[in-house]
């Protein structure tokens, strides 16, 4: 079975006559599922069938033509005394019946008038013109059928032109609206006819997917409608946004003479969105509504040079009245999620819904942890549905209704009759926002915050005064897509598996932003690096994903921090009054090679490195390849570079923090400053790093800002798998068994165990701390570094330069088995990918490829 396209029609919204008496269900807390999902009930549910479209043929009875295209549309001549198709509509009540058409233009009249019959029945005749509009036929009640019509157009004359077929009315499409108030306005946007209502932000008009629409070329887009002042309306807008690597749809903000009504998010195929307008926004005199898109941006596929937001096929004001029941619609192929508190033996309770023959309506529960936990098909006739929730306590889950066809064709909807939710509760406390900021390559030992003698990080001092400084913090990995995929899922890396160079997040994982996003969070990842592109999967859950491809002819190769900021500023900004909580993960590469810090950094901290090729991309990887021997001197010269970009770099973390400060969005909010490894320049003989498992790559920063306000240093030891549970349980989201821990219950506690491993192109090695003892077990096949075996005392040895193993087998012994118990246990499949041949050559050029 597979789902049919949503690529036509379908308001959100339906008011459809009085529902069947409601199931008895027992007494407990009810959440109505319309409000859940934002409707505002009842508004008129709009059909549209393109005559013209090669799909919708198998629904012709008699008297049509072949397809045509002309005057920027397609469309099908109805032929003879008369026309007949078939029309399923997901409504059995009276309707109005829109035909957009145009008479045959003979010289000897000047229309065509037609009979529309519908099941057999005669409506009243309409006159139309030989120029392209839109009559309409009331339908009454109890002429349709759910379970299918004819419908049939009779007209009063045809003539035979060259082609000596007997043309009467071209026709373009038809749309049934369901029986609901009268409608306050409505713009055809890609219509012609609807030009002068469209005031600027609008390219020209287009036709395709089965309809004519107009982009967006600026953030607003404004038409211009007349509405009484006082009316209390809904504003409905079909559109679908531009397809883009960096987002897969994006926010709308709906203003009405300049005051907002709201955002509503469109996706990459057609929908219909709905905002409910109060009387007092509009006034006397012509309104301006403006639809203001989150971006516009040239589009990535074929030459087109415009910048584009959203494609508008049209825009519908009705008008707002109270309902008795709960209606709502579900567009085929399109599912309406929400976040919703769920206790056990939790049920939905409907009273019925109607839709397509043959279709089903599918609700689905899923759980942050563990997926879908449930999976009903609803009858139509409606009833009670156990939701298959175990357990007494609240938690939060994501509901989805889709409606699913046997079939591809045109898309089509149901209608849902007072459906509401038992043992359920909105999700209604406040959550708070969780920002991630990633700094790539960061050692701790070279932040000022953590003893540095260099002032490499006061933006970052200041940071930490209202924060938890963790003074023992792993990565888990000495490399960036192991270490971030650790913290993306909770586990350690062999147990995740994304550990090699083309090794992917497997999809069996829920990672963190998938765990946000199903409890109602929206997502951002703002993304330097390509190791952790959407390729390797780390797109996933992120409403808003932005990579920065690297450009390989730029001497700093990765996009400059402050390039990111600016656009993590707008993203934050965008938002508005968003009451949705965020998730955001910024990641800033600038401390990876190459090492090409800008001013005044580079003078403050590295004024004896002469200008020239020390630290650029070549230099640095002539080393890391064993090309050149790297010196003594070259480390010198290369860590005060390394130093002036983390300064860099702090500064441009400040910025960001005081931005989002300003924007009131770090209220109450969790936020996580931490890197994915360290970098190695020759204090163990590696350079780099993905190397070796000493300190230099595995102890980083890590400082916590909790939304209660804690404050301190905590000496107990700390590992990036823990930022998985620490940043859900903020939310108060529960955690099903991941590798780490909730740092918010960490402080005072003994020195805890820390496990981290390294299994990279010849290198097959872990490293486990326990107390004040580290052991490394390494094997390396071949290449510039041996493998190693070595116990060391992090309390007395920080560096790590005495290896103690010769004098202490047998406790290296005992930490090897407990290393060998870790590496046992079972994880995910590695799952592996084709890189493009651009992501390929990038990797090569930074030495992540051979």
């Amino acid at each position: 079975m597979t789902r049919g396209p949503a690529t036509c029609l379908g308001l959100v919204l339906s008011g459809c006559g009085p529902s069947s008496p409601a199931p008895v269900v027992p007494e407990s807390t009810e959440v109505s599922v319309g409000e859940l999902l934002g409707s505002v009930s009842p508004v008129g549910l709009v059909l549209r069938q393109d005559i013209g479209l090669a799909e919708t043929r198998a629904l012709f009875v008699e008297g049509w033509s072949t397809d045509e295209v002309a005057q920027g549309r397609d469309f099908v001549w109805g032929i003879g005394e008369k026309s007949s198709l078939k029309a399923t509509v997901p409504f059995t009540s009276g309707a109005t019946l829109s035909l957009r058409c145009a008479a045959w233009p003979d010289p000897q009249m000047r229309g065509q008038r037609i009979v529309v019959s519908v099941n057999g029945t005669a409506l009243p005749a309409v006159e139309v013109g030989t120029e392209w509009q839109t009559v309409e036929v009331a339908v009454p009640d109890g002429l349709l059928s759910a379970d299918g019509n004819v419908v049939e157009f009779g007209y009063a004359t045809h003539r035979e032109p060259g082609d000596k077929r007997p043309i009467a009315v071209a026709w373009d499409y038809i749309e049934w609206t369901a029986r609901g108030p009268e409608p306050l306005g409505h713009v055809d946007i890609g219509d012609p006819s609807a030009r002068p209502q469209l005031r600027s932000g609008w390219a020209l008009d287009e036709r395709g997917d089965g309809r004519s629409f107009v982009w967006s070329v600026a953030p607003d887009a404004t038409l211009e409608v007349d509405i009484e002042a006082g009316q209390a309306a809904v504003v409905l807008a079909n559109g679908r946004s531009l397809l883009d690597e960096a987002a897969v749809g994006q926010s709308v903000e709906l203003l009405v003479n300049g005051v907002s009504a709201g955002v509503q998010t469109f996706g990459t195929s057609w929908s219909t969105q709905s905002w409910s307008v109060e009387g007092s926004l509009w006034r006397d005199g012509p309104d301006q509504v403006a639809l203001r898109s989150e971006w516009v941006r040239t589009p990535l596929i074929g030459s087109d040079p415009r910048e584009l937001g959203v494609a508008w096929s049209s825009v519908r004001i009705a008008e707002r009245t109270e309902s008795t029941t709960d209606l709502f619609a579900v567009d085929a192929g399109h599912s309406q999620a929400t976040p919703v508190d769920l206790q056990g033996g939790a049920s939905v309770a409907f009273d019925r819904w109607e839709g397509p023959p043959g279709g089903t309506l599918e609700i689905v529960v899923e759980d942050p942890m563990r997926g879908v936990v449930g999976r009903q098909v609803l009858p139509r006739e409606g009833g009670v549905v156990d939701l298959g929730i175990d357990g007494e306590g609240w938690q939060t889950y994501r509901l989805s209704l889709s409606l699913v066809l046997p079939h591809e064709g045109p898309a089509a909807n149901g209608i849902v009759h007072g459906m509401r939710l038992v043992n359920a509760r909105r999700v209604a406390e406040k959550r708070p926002n969780v920002v991630l900021i990633l700094l790539d390559t960061v050692r701790a030992d070279h932040l000022s915050v953590y003893g540095y003698a260099k002032p490499t990080t006061p933006r970052l001092a200041d940071f930490a005064e209202h924060a938890v400084v963790y003074e023992r913090a792993w990565a888990n990995s000495p490399w960036t897509r192991a270490s971030i995929a650790s913290i993306w899922t909770g586990l350690l890396p062999r147990r995740h598996g994304a550990v090699g160079r083309a090794d992917a997040l497997p999809a069996g994982v829920v990672t963190l932003p998938e765990a946000f996003q199903t409890v109602g969070y929206d997502t951002a990842s703002f993304v330097t690096n390509g190791n952790v592109g959407e390729s390797f999967g780390f797109a996933r859950g992120v409403s808003s994903f932005h990579y920065y491809g690297e450009r390989r002819d730029s001497p700093t190769f990765h996009r400059p921090a402050e390039v990111v900021v600016v656009d993590v500023m707008s993203w934050a900004r965008d938002r508005g009054e968003d009451e949705d909580p965020f998730f955001l993960s910024v990641h800033l590469t600038d401390p990876h090679a190459p090492y090409q810090p800008p001013e005044p950094y580079r003078s403050l901290f590295a004024a004896d490195v002469p200008l020239g090729d020390v630290g650029t991309n070549d230099w640095v990887q002539a080393r890391a390849k064993g090309a050149v021997p790297a010196t003594a001197r070259d480390a010198e010269m290369a860590l005060a570079l390394y130093d002036a970009e983390i300064a860099y770099t702090d500064a441009q973390v400040g910025v960001l923090l005081d931005a989002l400060e300003q924007l009131g969005q770090l209220e109450d909010a969790l936020v996580i400053v931490t890197s994915d490894h360290g970098e190695e320049f020759l204090e163990h003989g590696g350079w780099e790093h993905g190397q070796t498992l000493h300190t230099e790559v595995l102890d980083v920063p890590l400082i916590v800002r909790f939304p209660d306000g804690r404050t301190g240093r905590e000496a107990s030891r700390a590992q990036l798998i823990d930022l998985f549970p620490t940043a859900l349980a903020a939310a108060g989201v529960a955690v099903d068994e991941r590798d780490g821990v909730d740092l918010a219950g960490l402080s005072g506690s003994p020195l805890r165990d820390a496990h981290a491993s390294v299994v990279l192109d010849r290198r097959d090695g872990d490293a486990m701390a326990t107390g004040d003892l580290k052991a490394i077990d390494m094997t390396v096949a071949r290449g510039t570094l041996a493998g190693e075996q070595a116990l060391f005392n992090t309390a007395s040895d920080r560096g790590e330069t005495t290896n103690l193993k010769p004098s202490a087998e047998d406790t290296f012994a005992e930490i090897l088995a407990e290393i060998a118990a870790k590496r046992g246990r079972a994880g995910h499949e590695t799952e592996s990918v084709e890189m493009s041949d651009d992501l390929e050559e990038t990797l090569r050029a930074l030495g992540y490829l051979e």
